[in-house]
């Protein structure tokens, strides 16, 4: 997971032959045939850095929480 100065949110995912980025869950029309390539352009293009791992598992949680609300 990947983080902005805006706060936007972006993750480089595989699809079949080509890596994607999506930012705040949409996809960027801009595929990758290395991931380091996505990498590249995203720090470049978006000032995008790795976030630290907490809150990394602080976003999953909450991801997990919206797709499992309490009854």
């Amino acid at each position: 997971m990947f983080k902005n100065r805006d706060e936007d949110i972006f993750f480089i995912i595989p699809d079949k032959e080509h890596w994607i980025i999506e930012k705040n869950k949409k996809a960027l029309k801009e595929t990758f045939e290395k991931f380091l390539d996505a990498e590249t352009y995203l720090k470049r293009m978006y000032e995008a850095w790795l976030v630290r791992d907490e809150e990394f598992v602080e976003y999953l949680m909450k991801e997990i929480r919206k797709a499992n609300p309490k009854r």
